[in-house]
């Protein structure tokens, strides 16, 4: 708390003050030693910011560049390691010290209270408030994921199953036909067919996206969903949509590696239909109309969802006119 209001200056310029190395034993500190960053940096504050996004862009990173050259893999298994490591234990250190000045009897009593609450707040921040045990934990998911690609064939890895049915026939309907375009653009990158047909099925897959949204929101609406869980559900179709268009976007602009596509294809909507839609389905089977729930949307136009019409209205131009087969 005082290092975030600036009342230690020690403290605050450990924690956002310039820097050039962190190490605890300084002897080890020379020019530019930090890997990933060039000269001076902003404190502790900066390093986990730029680790969590170095842990990031692992994302991007084809799995033959994950070397001990590449900048970001070098950021985080060493600055990490030596450098946020060596800035906790001088703090740790430095608040211990400002203790030892008290000279009273209680000295001892309020050090251990001091401590106990020190660890408790650094267990709470690295529970609530930092990102990057989070952003470990994604890395950690997505490499097993990764794991199973390279022994699975492409095309096996996205395709429907009895775990993806949500008893909504026109929802399960669209999720079906939803799924089935992701395999065909994989299958499209893998046999590497010529940019205008991937384009093609990534305009409809980003328009039939849009569609299948808007039809799962008119069903809220019209049976009453709990306004809690819609607005989750709105939320998560905003940030699914964003990610589609921009994996849309970046495929249609560059050639993005097989194992992208893959990744992107076989995770983006599946959790969330295992998860939101499953519960969205579980209402409406006991709300909605036997004989309306089955009734199949039409996907040949495309809807703009509720949730975010702004964003949809961006990407008319681009997907207007493909029509779905």
């Amino acid at each position: 708390v005082a290092a975030t209001q600036g009342s230690d200056k020690e403290l605050y310029e450990k924690m956002t003050g310039v820097q050039t190395c962190m190490l605890e034993d300084e002897t080890q500190c020379f020019p530019g030693r930090i890997p990933g960053i060039e000269g001076e940096f902003y404190g502790l504050n900066e390093l986990l910011s730029r680790l969590g996004s170095s842990l990031l862009d692992f994302l991007k990173y084809p799995l033959e560049n994950l070397t001990d050259t590449n900048p970001d893999y070098v950021l985080v298994d060493r600055a990490a390691d030596l450098d946020i490591q060596g800035a906790l234990t001088w703090i740790g250190v430095y608040l211990q010290g400002d203790l030892n000045t008290f000279t009273n009897t209680d000295s001892t009593l309020l050090l251990v209270f001091f401590l106990l609450g020190f660890f408790l707040l650094i267990v709470i921040s690295f529970i609530f408030f930092l990102s990057v045990p989070k952003k470990l934990i994604q890395i950690q998911v997505i490499s097993h994921r990764m794991m199973r690609f390279l022994k699975t064939k492409d095309q096996d890895i996205i395709k429907w199953s009895d775990d993806l049915v949500v008893q909504v026939g026109r929802i399960d309907f669209a999720h079906e036909t939803l799924i089935g375009y992701l395999a065909q653009l994989v299958i499209g990158v893998q046999e590497n067919k010529n940019t205008s047909e991937i384009i093609t099925t990534l305009n409809t897959i980003v328009r039939l996206t849009g569609t299948h949204f808007s039809d799962e929101e008119m069903l809220m609406e019209e049976y009453k969903y709990p306004d809690v869980v819609k607005k989750q559900h709105w939320k998560a179709h905003i940030a699914l949509f964003k990610k589609v268009v921009e994996f849309s976007d970046s495929l249609s602009r560059f050639k993005l590696p097989l194992a992208e596509v893959s990744l992107f294809c076989s995770t983006w909507i599946v959790d969330h239909i295992k998860a939101n839609d499953s519960e969205l389905g579980m209402f409406l089977v006991q709300k909605g109309r036997p004989a309306h729930l089955k009734e199949l949307p039409n996907f040949d136009i495309f809807v703009i969802p509720n949730s975010d019409k702004k964003i949809f209205e961006e990407i008319i131009a681009r997907v207007k006119g493909v029509s779905i087969v």
